[in-house]
């Protein structure tokens, strides 16, 4: 399964609501979320068929998707990635292994973010 899975009871009670869909690959992550209209996508950079990086182009290329904020979670930390991540698009970049305080606190940027956007 492709993304960050979330079963945690506590976090659930810091961010919200925690509702989870998981994909397969990068192809089925358009699909779903097009179907599902999530308020946050958190998804891992490395998957199968794609490169996470292609998938937050396609993203912002969709009409429906573009304003639904990104957060890419990537075991990548190299020189320069982070960058060539929020070129692609991404609203936040958090690299693994992950402090749940600092992911705490970019799902509810995010999350603000999100509502602004909205307004829109």
């Amino acid at each position: 399964m492709v993304g960050l899975e979330v079963r945690a009871q506590p976090l659930a009670d810091l961010v919200g609501v925690v509702t989870q869909v998981l994909v397969r690959d990068a192809r089925e992550a358009i699909n779903r979320a097009t179907l599902f209209a999530p308020d946050l996508i958190i998804m891992d950079i490395q998957m199968p068929h794609s490169s996470g990086l292609e998938l937050i182009e396609a993203i912002r290329r969709d009409v429906i998707l573009r304003r639904i904020p990104v957060m890419a979670v990537t075991a990548y930390a190299g020189k320069g990635d982070e960058d060539r991540i929020r070129e692609a698009g991404a609203d936040a970049y958090v690299a693994k292994p992950i402090s749940l305080m600092k992911f705490i606190g970019v799902v509810r940027e995010l999350a603000d973010l999100a509502d602004s956007r909205a307004l829109v």
